[in-house]
């Protein structure tokens, strides 16, 4: 949703002839500046932000974000894949579950009588369904996440299964150009937005109402309206979901718009070869372009949609994550069953779909998945090719190993989908005399030497040659990746940024610092209660008291004076007791502001105990802040809440070394004051600062330019 800011523009006039321009935004505006958008690298085999950093595609299946989440639960989802390393929301604007005939969370439909050349948009704020998508827009933005945005999903142009209707045809293409232009047009100015046409389907027979589509968005991004099958695609990032064991390959290989290719090895089998065999076969096709597996096997889905066939946990999850990246993936999506259809109370479960989206969060693939992101980083990243050549052999189902390597010969990468395996890695390859072999964890991001140790070393060092390699441990079911680097790189720890550790002399004592995190407890029973609310008996409690009986409308606990260091972007964790079988919800106040609806998952107990996870909140500077947990109207009561611990940006402040006394300068010249005519103040009202419209002038502004502290 675009808010309108007030800018004050301010023109210096000085001597020197130089003149400055301050743009200052009114304190209403508290959106961060937008990240980069992408492109496709100058190799073509990855994504890059516009200044040309690695971009690694780390995806969420959230299909039903757009239509089904209110504004609470929304945050609550994104801070939670933000914390986890995810870059990219995938999100059907035109949802799959009904999305044309059942309402949102707030009661609104995104067309009127389903018409894509009528998209229903009403004047005002938070008034209609697409006010609410660009809040979602926003906020993933703020949070550091792009949204891979599908226009529609598929069933709106092939009814071959869903629920429709079909909304787009071969009869009328100007529909599809028409509504491909309104939402790029809405969304020209964000820089968060990757589009994917498609939506679980093939295309045969239906490629120019995508292309209509495309060439629409593109239109509109760039302010154009002919529909004429030509438009700019240099101001847009586009792909496409197909269905299950196919890849946008198949149908947009060289189409203009599609800069990247996705495919889906979709959820049919345990150790499908389709995870790997179709990034491969897109990876040598030409032209060349950038791939990604954009929908593998979900966690908690029933395998070929049957729960007698047994449930993709998270060991499948990595598997399909190293094994597409490893076959030339740019990077990889998540899925789970469960939040890709926001299951929830009220709701009738998909496919057998059995935990509750806000219990899904934290299973443990989608926590482990940033570690295959923070390898990738760890390693220079435009080399990387990958080239099974340098295994004696390769394996098959669940035995198939993957490699990857750079094309300089510096490194190398093999995944071991079980601690049983051995190989041969023809390691002679690599550049350099000698030789370093990691063993880096994909469950934990660390690394281990043969016997299972943690490290921060390599397990071994050697002579450059080739070389059997099997993991630590016997277990067939943990995976591991073997990590093999030229010696004289001194590249860092795998998955980590920092230089790998030397022994090196005692270092000179530096000025001690203060923290640059200030963290406090604060025990619930401390602060203030209400309306119900009272002191309990706990005696797994850190200070055997919790406030409890959270029941009643209205009902409270307050922390007060709580330390937000030098203000701005902090976390919180609570720790609580539920002794419900079921979630219940409470409702979060950061300085009298609701911020959050906040779920408390079953603890089994009263007496048992656990943390939610961080929370991601804004404080004012000192100790002028509040927190309170609130029973609202749409709330669940409720649960025991014990402590909240809150980190908040600190200062560092070394205590300086004595200075070595130096003489005293000799003193400048007095300045000559300019000839200027002071300053002059132009107030501008506008949303974007673009197209300003001038609303008033100050040809006289007291400035104090002080004494320069």
């Amino acid at each position: 949703m675009q808010r309108k800011l007030t800018s004050v523009v301010l023109s210096f006039c000085i001597a020197f002839a130089s003149l400055f321009t301050v743009i200052v935004s009114s304190p209403a505006s508290t959106a961060i500046a937008p990240e980069k958008k992408v492109k496709v690298s100058q190799n073509g085999r990855f994504l890059v932000t516009s200044d040309n950093q690695p971009f690694c595609y780390l995806g969420d299946t959230a299909w039903e974000l757009f239509h089904s989440l209110n504004r609470g639960e929304v945050d609550q989802y994104l801070q939670n894949r933000a914390g986890k390393g995810i870059n990219v929301i995938q999100a059907v604007l035109l949802a799959e579950l009904d999305g044309l005939n059942t309402p949102n969370a707030y009661g609104h439909k995104p067309l009127i009588d389903n018409d894509p050349e009528q998209p229903d948009v009403k004047s005002g704020a938070e008034n209609d369904y697409w006010d609410h998508a660009d809040y979602i827009i926003n906020r993933a933005d703020e949070l550091g996440i792009y949204m891979g945005i599908l226009p529609t999903w598929g069933d709106k142009v092939d009814l071959s299964w869903g629920t429709g209707p079909i909304i787009f045809d071969n009869d009328n293409l100007y529909k599809a150009y028409s509504y491909g232009r309104f939402i790029g047009d809405r969304y020209k100015n964000r820089s968060n937005i990757i589009w994917i046409l498609g939506g679980d389907r093939g295309s045969g027979g239906y490629e120019n109402i995508w292309r209509a589509m495309a060439e629409g968005i593109a239109d509109g991004t760039n302010g154009v309206n002919n529909f004429n099958s030509s438009a700019d695609y240099s101001t847009t990032c586009m792909s496409y979901h197909p269905w299950g064991g196919t890849s946008s390959s198949e149908w947009f290989q060289s189409d203009s718009w599609l800069d990247f290719n996705m495919y889906q090895s979709g959820h049919s089998t345990y150790n499908d070869s389709n995870i790997y065999n179709i990034g491969s076969n897109d990876y040598g096709r030409s032209p060349v372009k950038p791939v990604v597996n954009g929908e593998p096997n979900y966690e908690d889905h029933p395998v070929n949609w049957n729960p007698n066939n047994g449930w993709f946990n998270d060991y499948d999850v990595r598997k399909a994550a190293y094994w597409s990246v490893f076959a030339g993936c740019m990077g990889y999506t998540y899925g789970c069953h469960d939040i890709w259809q926001m299951y929830a109370p009220g709701r009738s479960p998909i496919s057998s779909a059995r935990t509750y989206w806000y219990d899904a969060l934290d299973l443990p693939g989608a926590g482990q998945v940033k570690h295959l992101k923070n390898l990738m980083l760890s390693r220079p990243y435009f080399e990387r090719i990958p080239d099974q050549g340098i295994l004696d052999s390769q394996g098959s189902g669940g035995d198939h190993v993957r490699a990857t390597r750079s094309s300089d010969g510096s490194y190398t990468l093999v995944y071991f989908p079980r601690e049983t395996i051995s190989k041969t890695v023809k390691a002679s390859w690599l550049s350099g005399s000698r030789i370093k072999a990691w063993w880096y964890n994909p469950r934990d991001g660390k690394c281990y030497n043969q016997n299972g140790q943690e490290t921060t070393q390599p397990s071994e060092v050697f002579d450059k040659q080739d070389k059997s390699f099997n993991p630590p441990g016997s277990n067939s079911n943990l995976d591991w990746v073997l990590v093999l680097d030229d010696e004289s790189k001194n590249f860092a720890v795998p998955g980590s940024t920092s230089p790998v550790p030397t022994i090196a002399p005692t270092p000179t004592p530096v000025p001690t610092a203060t923290p640059d995190v200030i963290s406090n407890m604060y025990e619930a029973e401390s602060g203030t209660y209400g309306n119900g609310a009272r002191i309990q008996d706990a005696s797994n409690a850190s200070g055997g008291k919790v406030i409890g009986a959270l029941n009643n409308q209205g009902a409270y606990c307050q922390i007060n004076n709580v330390d937000g260091g030098t203000g701005g972007s902090s976390t919180l964790v609570i720790r609580f007791s539920n002794g419900y079988s079921d979630t219940r919800k409470l409702s979060l106040y950061v300085n009298g502001t609701d911020v959050l609806q906040l779920n408390f998952a079953s603890t089994g107990g009263w007496n048992t105990f656990t943390d939610t996870s961080s929370i991601n909140i804004n404080l004012n500077s000192g100790t002028n802040n509040t927190i309170k947990l609130q029973r609202d109207s749409d709330d669940y009561a409720a649960a025991d809440i014990d402590v909240f611990t809150v980190k908040a940006p600190g200062r560092s402040t070394p205590t300086p070394p004595t200075p070595t006394p130096t003489p005293t300068p000799t003193p400048a010249p007095t300045p000559t004051p300019g000839t200027g005519d002071g300053l002059k103040g132009e107030y501008y009202d506008n949303s974007d600062f673009t197209n300003l419209k001038k609303t008033r002038v100050d040809e006289t502004v007291n400035f104090d330019w002080g004494s320069g502290s």
